[in-house]
C-alpha cells in the first residue's frame, strides 16, 4: 500500500512539473512571437497561432485528467524529459526565428502528448452507467 500511495505521488509531481513546463514553454512561445510580429508572413503566422492553441487545449486536458485519471496510468517522465530540454534561442544574438524554432519543437512534443492521451483513453475503457 504504501509503494502504491509512493508511485501516485510521484506520478502526480511528474503531471504538475509536466504541466509548469508547458506553461514555460508556451510563455517563452508568446514572448518569441511578439518579438517577431512584424516581420512574420502570415502563413508562418497562422502556424504559429495554430501552434499556441494546440498548446493551449492540451494544458487544458492535462488539468481535467490530472483530477479524472487513475495516477498510474499517466507516463509523462520522457516528455517532462524532452520539454527540460528545450532548445534555446536559434541565433543567440537575435530573437528572429526563435518563434518558428520553438513551433517545430513544441509541436513534436505535442504529438507525444496526444500519443499518451490516446493510449490512456485506449485503455481506460468508458464505465457503464449506473455504477
Amino acid at each position: 500500500m504504501l509503494r502504491q500511495e509512493s508511485f501516485n505521488r510521484n506520478s502526480d509531481l511528474t503531471l504538475r512539473r509536466l504541466l509548469y513546463a508547458l506553461e514555460c514553454a508556451r510563455s517563452r512561445l508568446a514572448v518569441a512571437m511578439a518579438a517577431e510580429s512584424k516581420v512574420t508572413p502570415p502563413a508562418r503566422w497562422q502556424s504559429y497561432i495554430e501552434t499556441e492553441d494546440r498548446m493551449r487545449r492540451c494544458l487544458k486536458r492535462l488539468r481535467v485528467l490530472h483530477c479524472a485519471l487513475p495516477l498510474e496510468a499517466l507516463g509523462w517522465l520522457p516528455t517532462l524529459e524532452a520539454l527540460q530540454h528545450a532548445p534555446g534561442r536559434v541565433d543567440p544574438g537575435s530573437q528572429r526565428g526563435e518563434a518558428q524554432h520553438l513551433c517545430q519543437f513544441l509541436g513534436d512534443v505535442l504529438a507525444r502528448i496526444e500519443a499518451q492521451e490516446k493510449v490512456m483513453r485506449d485503455f481506460d475503457p468508458p464505465r457503464e452507467r449506473g455504477r
